[in-house]
């Protein structure tokens, strides 16, 4: 996200409309390797914003044309209008020229009647996080292509502490399961384990591996 000329920077977001899927591009701002979070901002009256309160769930699919490389993303989606994360970011961008996105009087997807609409007097300025919880790879090349996923198990992150607050260790869910493992390693996984897990399928060491649904959660799936 620090590389303004990643190929990974602009990213699709596919959401859920109703019945039907809507997709656009998003400009990723920040990762978090050990939350396994990318974070991007948003107009709060986006169309897009209705159906993440909706359906908190969405897609995202990335391409590298160097690489040839796609990344297709299962994400949880948490949407902030105000608190320090909002007001931060913003007290760092309206000093840019990418703060009049936030500003337009007139909501996303609105029909103009003059080419240059007045700036707004106040920011419709929205962050929007995505919590990565599955990652599918697909390699293209003109010598084959190789397409493996990684399906993780219980990892360390905000996620699994609230849900075992919320809950309580006496309720439905089967926390035992969650922290027992077969190699005697107790607890959640680092997000790293996970994160080293795409790194490997998607290096030369894994070049004959293809078609591999390759499961890191410490046993707990066995």
């Amino acid at each position: 996200a620090g590389g303004r000329d990643h190929p990974w920077r602009q990213a699709v977001l596919a959401t859920i409309d109703g019945e039907r899927a809507d997709a656009r591009t998003v400009v990723l701002r920040e990762t978090n390797r050990d939350t396994r979070a990318i974070t991007f901002f948003t107009d709060e009256r986006s169309p897009k914003v209705r159906q993440i309160v909706a359906h908190p769930y969405g897609t995202m699919v990335m391409w590298s044309d160097p690489l040839g490389w796609q990344l297709r993303l299962s994400v949880r989606l948490e949407l902030e209008t105000a608190g320090l994360a909002v007001s931060s970011r913003w007290a760092r961008l309206k000093m840019t020229p990418g703060a009049h996105d936030y500003l337009s009087p007139l909501p996303p997807g609105s029909t103009l009647e003059r080419p240059t609409p007045e700036r707004g007097t106040r920011e419709y300025f929205a962050v929007l996080t995505a919590t990565v919880e599955a990652v599918d790879w697909l390699e293209l090349h003109a010598d084959g292509v190789r397409a493996n996923t990684v399906c993780p198990g219980g990892v360390d992150t905000e996620l699994p502490m609230a849900a075992a607050s919320e809950h309580g260790l006496d309720s439905d869910l089967d926390w035992g399961l969650l922290t027992e493992t077969a190699g005697g390693r107790y607890g959640f996984m680092p997000a790293k384990d996970i994160a080293d897990a795409v790194a490997y399928l998607a290096s030369d060491a894994a070049a004959s591996v293809t078609g591999a649904v390759l499961s890191v959660d410490r046993g707990t799936a066995c």
